[in-house]
């Protein structure tokens, strides 16, 4: 092999490998002319090794040797054989030759004939901290070598002589060598009993560092969460990550064994060699000294936490770092409650944090996975798994078995593929089950109860519904504070109902579980349903008044738990309770683009035994079908439903109803030109709306009148009722109806060719639709706004305002156009100037506009106008 010179010098990131002979003096003194010998041996030993390894040997001085590698893995793999063949080599019985080898990966700079710079500076203090036998990797070179399949010794961060920067510093256990040394020759060598790390810590890295940076100013730290979150995964780096700070330093106590509160101590005792396990001794032992004590698994023995304080009184020095699923509550301590892993990415450049443990630890199982081979069903994956670090890890191990997507399929089966098959996993670990189990057997019967009542919500839920649910025999606010203090309900904050809670999926299986074994399903259930029926019936009143932004925003967070209702309610054939509760908030799906999935509900209903039968609940239910049907343009189906709702509202003598069916069924004929059939309907309708003291239904009576003048007569002659009706509408507080009538008020604006009163007026019903969150409505709004622009003149606004609206309209199963009151859209209008082929490009453009962003558009477009109105 030749020694490597400037030309030959491989450059950029390259690994860098020093070794040199321990204790090479004594060796020559012992030796004598024999040293020759062993000299030549050890060195023809390393050049093998490296020529072999695919390395370059730069310079020799002495007994050291300092060489490059373009690969991390090839650098380690040859260091790890050096030893192993340095090992096996017959030495003089009085001078056996022990050499240390450090290695780093950094950037290779040339300098006159060799390597300058600070990177081949760090690769020579890491090997001069080592011993003999050993061999030392830097935080780069373990990251980069961690692929090669080798197993690492995390040793913590060190400062080394002349670096600014304290130095993380891993060792490779080299298999059939010693794998224990001194402390490393440091100036920050420290006492732990840190375990090595076999994987990186994925995901947590700003966890770490808060937490570190509050272990500078906080004495007690407690890490919350569940089981599965990775609570001593992240406790464990932390330790070793401020591991130089504590001149006493950092030791952890595994309590998950212990079952007796009374044992802490000795536990604590044990870890640190004290003979006197009393708190007392331990106290005096510990006084001053700089220590760090990571507390694993403090729920097995909460009991005890008297024992931490009193530490922590009588010991200056002392800091305590906590796991656990509840905090300890004593004077000083800070919470940190953990969260799962962030399954959605913050860049388009980055992986979330879930997907990137799961690429890992794939990975490890199969070396040919490849994330970009199943990046879509690795995220559907992570999804499902919610970001549970271990659910996602016990997942992962089956990647040599299955893919991605298989394993999914599993998941959403329930099949155990979350199970762990390795020998070293301890048996809290072995299944995401097991992790579950393992924090529930610590609750008390009140705590255990309200969980498992608490697993029948979908998707969160309020503290009212909660205490309505969990009932009888429970605190239900004293069991869910505890719950969240025991890291298994989340709480957050909602502008709606204050408080909001939820459980994770994994958590809340377990519980339902646990439900249905204490024989309490059908109680349980009965409650949910109750409290969400109520809540749509209130709904029904709420979504007619000035409150209406409120309840489309209360019904959407509450929606998963309103969709388990209706699926119960179908389960059990209840056709009457079903039909009333979409009756109740249809008006929501429509707002929020649930169209589609409100009619497949009415289809599922109608179709159950009893829907036939002719009470209020079938007639709220065709009613529900019937504005559906009249909003996505079939008003002619919408006439039939209408009038069997009126005849069943007249022969249950329900009057509200029926003047509500009335009103429909007036604007259902108007829609479908059937103008000698309105009145009656609407004579009748203001008739009970007026006995009633209906100040809604009246402005309703209204406004259908204003449509039919519309409709019948031509835009301009019914401007005056329409404006009538936009005022009545304003004061009883109904916006959505409002902007209904506003979006009228385009087409005469239109029509009179006042364009950008037009534009205005279009704007203006966006606005409404924008504040009550109305999709529906701005999809309607976005419509008649593009007509208006494209008589502007901007037709390339127009028609990408279009390709939004249609995109939008598709996902949500319905809208108007201008065409739905006989009014030329924008699509027409824009073709006559510019051609079907450059409207058909322009709405594409469009179509891949979200629906906020084309509302953004619109505005952008209005506020480009002069402002000046034209002249009617």
């Amino acid at each position: 092999m030749v020694t490597g010179t400037a030309t030959a010098l491989p450059t950029g990131t390259v690994t860098f490998l020093f070794t040199d002979i321990e204790g090479s003096t004594r060796l020559v003194q012992r030796l004598g002319p024999d040293y020759r010998d062993v000299l030549a041996t050890h060195a023809a030993v390393i050049r093998e090794r490296v020529a072999s390894g695919g390395g370059i040997e730069v310079s020799t001085e002495g007994d050291s040797f300092f060489c490059v590698f373009t690969s991390a893995v090839d650098a380690v793999r040859t260091a790890a054989a050096i030893q192993t063949a340095l090992a096996d080599v017959p030495w003089p019985e009085t001078g056996a030759v022990r050499v240390r080898i450090g290695v780093h990966t950094g950037e290779g700079e040339i300098g006159g004939d060799n390597y300058s710079g600070i990177d081949v500076h760090r690769a020579a203090r890491i090997s001069a901290a080592g011993h003999g036998g050993q061999v030392l990797v830097s935080a780069e070179t373990h990251m980069l070598a961690v692929v090669g399949g080798f197993d690492f010794i995390d040793l913590g961060t060190h400062e080394l002589k002349d670096l600014e920067a304290p130095q993380r510093i891993y060792q490779v256990a080299v298999s059939g060598l010693a794998a224990e040394f001194p402390p490393l020759r440091t100036a920050s060598a420290r006492s732990h009993n840190l375990p090595a790390m076999a994987t990186p810590l994925i995901g947590r890295a700003d966890d770490a560092q808060m937490i570190a940076a509050l272990l500078a100013r906080q004495r007690l730290i407690t890490i919350t969460g569940p089981g599965g979150l990775g609570k001593t995964r992240l406790a464990l780096h932390v330790g070793g990550e401020v591991l130089e700070r504590f001149t006493a330093g950092v030791y952890a106590v595994d309590l998950a064994p212990l079952d007796d509160p009374d044992l802490v101590t000795a536990a604590i005792a044990a870890v640190l060699d004290v003979a006197d396990a009393t708190t007392g001794g331990l106290a005096a032992w510990i006084g001053g000294r700089e220590l760090l004590l990571i507390l694993d698994n403090f729920e097995h023995v909460a009991a005890a936490a008297p024992v931490v304080a009193d530490l922590l009184a009588a010991a200056s020095g002392l800091r305590v770092l906590a796991t656990s699923q509840r905090p300890l509550r004593i004077a000083g301590e800070h919470l940190v409650p953990l969260r799962p892993l962030r399954f959605d990415a913050s860049s388009d450049d980055e992986l979330a944090p879930a997907m990137q443990l799961f690429a890992d630890r794939a990975g490890a199982a199969d070396p040919s996975f490849q994330l970009t081979d199943y990046e879509t069903d690795v995220r559907s994956l992570v999804v499902a798994l919610e970001g549970v670090p271990l659910a996602i890890e016990l997942a992962a191990a089956w990647a040599s078995f299955l893919t991605p997507a298989q394993i999914l399929e599993r998941v959403r089966g329930r099949d155990d593929v979350l199970t762990s098959r390795r020998s070293d996993v301890d048996d809290r670990h072995r299944s995401l089950r097991s992790a579950m189990a393992s924090g529930l057997d610590l609750l008390d019967t009140a705590q255990r109860t309200g969980l498992r009542r608490l697993s029948v919500f979908s998707g969160g839920m309020s503290l009212d519904a909660a205490e309505a649910v969990v009932g009888d025999g429970v605190d239900a606010l004293s069991a869910m504070a505890d719950l969240v203090d025991r890291s298994l309900i989340h709480r957050s904050l909602s502008d709606l109902s204050g408080s909001r809670f939820r459980m994770l999926e994994a958590i809340r299986v377990f519980a339902s579980e646990e439900l249905a074994a204490a024989g309490e399903v059908d109680r349980v259930t009965a409650r949910h349903t109750g409290f969400f029926f109520a809540m749509a019936a209130e709904a029904a009143r709420e979504l007619e008044g000035e409150r209406l932004p409120l309840w489309l925003a209360k019904l959407s967070e509450d929606w998963e738990n309103l969709r388990a209702v209706l699926s119960r309610l179908h389960a059990s054939s209840d056709a009457r309770r079903g039909l009333a509760m979409i009756g109740s908030i249809w008006r929501f799906m429509q707002g929020r683009g649930r169209i589609n999935e409100a009619l497949l509900w009415l289809d599922r209903f109608f179709a159950l035994p009893g829907a036939g039968e002719r009470t209020p609940e079938r007639a709220r239910g065709l009613m529900a079908q019937a504005a559906l049907r009249y909003w996505t343009g079939d008003a002619g189906l919408a006439i039939g439903d209408y009038e069997e709702a009126v005849a069943i509202a007249r022969e249950n003598a329900e009057t509200t109803l029926a003047a509500d069916a009335l009103y429909g069924l007036a604007t259902s004929r108007i829609l479908s030109r059937k103008f000698d059939d309105v009145a009656a309907p609407l004579e009748e309708a203001k008739r009970l709306y007026t006995a009633a003291g209906d100040s809604i239904g009246l402005a309703h009576i209204a406004g259908a009148q204003a449509f039919a003048a519309f409709r019948k007569e031509g835009p301009s002659p019914a401007r005056d009722s329409l404006e009538r009706s936009v005022q009545l509408y304003r004061e009883v507080g109904h916006r959505v109806y409002a902007a209904q009538i506003i979006l009228a008020l385009v087409g005469v604006a239109l029509h009179e060719g006042r364009l950008r009163d037009a534009v205005g007026l279009g704007l203006e019903a966006t606005e409404l639709a924008d504040e009550v969150g109305d999709e529906f409505l701005q999809v309607w709004s976005l419509e008649w706004m593009a007509a208006a622009l494209v008589e502007l003149g901007d037709i390339e606004t127009a028609l990408r305002l279009v390709g939004g609206a249609e995109s939008a309209r598709e996902r949500i199963g319905g809208g108007w156009t201008p065409l739905s009151v006989n009014l030329d859209d924008a699509r027409t209008r824009a073709a006559r100037v510019v051609g079907e082929a450059a409207v058909a490009a322009g709405v594409a453009r469009g179509r891949g506009l979200p629906l906020a962003s084309a509302v953004e558009l619109a505005r952008t477009a209005a506020s480009g106008l002069d402002g000046s109105p034209t002249p009617s």
